[in-house]
């Protein structure tokens, strides 16, 4: 049984596993008018809801995708389950299908979970800004 300091202690180290503390940022190779596109892309989709259904049902969507690929997501960003005429995302799924349409990434999860969004991008991407509490031999760590 948790005592109140052990449950703050406790809850505590799970918010800092989930904070900005150890987000990675990192660049993607385009060219200007990627860039362009990409830019004009994020544009046009300012002042869509958030997809709540998708973030939260998205563990599901993942593990039934493991089974059997050819299952759709239910609740993508246009999918008439959304009960609304405007398109709905979450976080990396704005982020994956803007990178998809633009032709800058290829081959990525449509609606992925952040850190599967990380990892297929990962191998096509560099560092872009250090990382905070990552100090290696006196130096910050990118």
């Amino acid at each position: 049984m948790f005592f109140a300091a052990e449950w703050f202690e406790h809850i505590s180290n799970i918010l800092l596993a989930h904070t900005h503390r150890n987000w990675e940022f990192r660049r993607l190779k385009c060219s200007p008018e990627q860039s362009r596109q990409l830019l004009a892309w994020f544009e046009s989709k300012k002042g869509c809801p958030f997809n709540h259904l998708g973030f939260y049902t998205e563990p599901v969507s993942r593990y039934t995708r493991s089974k059997i690929s050819c299952v759709p997501n239910i609740f993508s960003p246009s999918s008439r389950l959304q009960f609304s005429n405007k398109e709905r995302f979450f976080c990396s799924e704005l982020c994956e299908q803007g990178l998809r349409e633009c032709g800058i990434v290829t081959g990525t999860t449509p609606s992925p979970h952040p850190e599967l969004l990380f990892q297929q991008t990962r191998d096509v991407s560099v560092p872009a800004a250090p990382i905070k509490d990552r100090v290696i031999n006196d130096q910050m760590e990118f």
